[in-house]
Order: structure tokens, then C-alpha cells, then sequence
């Protein structure tokens, strides 16, 4: 999620003055709530998952699932591969690049989900 680039979300939710999730007029601060919530997403993101460059051999294409998803994963991951090496030939001085930038490497990405809060 880039969180090396963007910032921990922990850096936004630990203080209630700082930002809340929700906005109310004239507080000055989250309600309890508000901060308890923001704080559990907060330790939900912390939670190991998987690395992306995976096979998932358990996923694609079984439970019914078509097998052509163990295909397109195969050639994605085969593509990721690419970028890689790429990637370590520019870091490790074979193509010279200045800024150094490690962070998109796809070796070092890891399997997420999107969270979204929806209000009604």
C-alpha cells in the first residue's frame, strides 16, 4: 500500500485531536467511537499477509473457480518476476540510476485488501 511512501496510517489515528473519521460540527476532536474505530482499522492493517509474488495454489482456480485464473496469475507473477530483476539490476549499479528507488519492487509487495468505511 506504500505505506514506506505515504506514511503509517498509526502516524493519523493514535492522537483523537489530530483526525477523526468522522466530522461533527464544532468538535474539536474524534468522539470515543470514532477514535476506537479508526484505531482497530489501524490494527487490522498491521496484520502479516502474504506476500503478492505468490503462486496461491490453494486459490486460483479451485472451489470451481475457472483454471484459467492459475494461467493469468502465472503470467502476472512471470511479469512481476521481470520487473524485479530489472529493479535489482538498477540497484545493484549494473544500470545506473540516480535516485536510488527501492521501493517498487515487486519482490517486496505484499497482498492486501482495500478497507473502506461506507456511512449511511
Amino acid at each position: 500500500a506504500g505505506h514506506e511512501i505515504c506514511g503509517n496510517l498509526i502516524d493519523y489515528t493514535n492522537d483523537p485531536w489530530a483526525m477523526g473519521g468522522r466530522v461533527v460540527d464544532g468538535a474539536t476532536s474524534a468522539d470515543v467511537q470514532g477514535f476506537t474505530i479508526a484505531l482497530l482499522v489501524t490494527a487490522a492493517t498491521g496484520v502479516t499477509v502474504p506476500m503478492l509474488m505468490t503462486g496461491y495454489d490453494n486459490y486460483f482456480g479451485e472451489d470451481g473457480a475457472p483454471m484459467w485464473e492459475k494461467k493469468h496469475w502465472a503470467d502476472f507473477i512471470k511479469d512481476l518476476g521481470a520487473q524485479s530483476r530489472c529493479i535489482h539490476k538498477k540497484e545493484n549499479g549494473i544500470i545506473k540510476r540516480e535516485p536510488e528507488f527501492k521501493l517498487f519492487d515487486p519482490e517486496r509487495f505484499e497482498s492486501s485488501v482495500s478497507v473502506s468505511a461506507r456511512t449511511v
